[in-house]
């Protein structure tokens, strides 16, 4: 494709204020995906789901957060449609519950999917945890067999302490019937070991920490030993 494409016609307004893009008038008007194009995408969803389970992996993850395609459909911050794919909560999750339709029958119902769920915007008229809480069972209801909560969306930049979405995790493993993953600057197996072991989270997720160091786990682990 020559020309960007989104679920609405729009620049997102928040760039500059982080300093990301200093001229928004700089930046391509996408042109609003249409209902052809959603089909072809769903496809598209399904046969790379089809391909990481011929090439052996042993689960799939939609990434529904941080700004991404699936995120953008749900946040009334980048979905300002007016057909049955933007407006009301339901309608903004539409297209996502399609996607995930489409990889579980691709892969079939042994293969767990996992949907990553940008669950607060953390941005003025974003998502917030309530709203995430009111799609938690239609997420689980389309088959979702884990939630991994984040969120953030594009514009948003601001960097917090340790464990700084473990809330999202407390909130919605209470109201949710699949195991719940929590992720964001958790840097030490002491506090992965307590989100587990007080029941707020089921898993737990690690990326900057082992991005920095690949022995991260094996250092760890001798550090609690010693």
């Amino acid at each position: 494709l020559n020309k960007p494409q989104a679920p609405s016609a729009l620049i997102c307004p928040h760039l500059a204020r982080f300093g990301l893009s200093p001229e928004l008038s700089a930046q391509e008007l996408p042109a609003e995906l249409s209902l052809e194009d959603l089909k072809n995408i769903c496809t598209a969803f399904a046969r790379a789901a089809a391909r990481a389970k011929e090439a052996g992996f042993d689960m799939i993850e939609i990434h529904g957060a941080h700004g991404y395609l699936l995120n953008q459909f749900y946040s009334p911050l980048t979905n300002q449609r007016t057909d049955e794919y933007g407006g009301s909560l339901e309608n903004r999750l539409r297209f996502p519950l399609e996607v995930i339709a489409s990889v579980k029958k691709a892969v079939g119902s042994h293969m767990p999917v996992f949907y990553r769920l940008g669950a607060d915007d953390r941005l003025p008229g974003g998502n917030s945890i309530k709203d995430s809480k009111n799609v938690v069972s239609l997420l689980v209801n389309a088959g979702v067999d884990c939630l991994d909560l984040s969120g953030g969306i594009c514009g948003y930049l601001k960097k917090g302490p340790p464990g700084f979405f473990n809330y999202l995790a407390e909130e919605i493993k209470p109201i949710a019937d699949v195991p719940v993953l929590v992720t964001g600057g958790i840097t030490s197996l002491k506090m992965a070991e307590e989100l587990v072991a007080s029941g707020k989270s089921d898993l737990v997720g690690i990326g900057r920490a082992l991005l920095s160091d690949s022995a991260w786990v094996q250092k760890s682990f001798r550090k609690m030993r010693s």
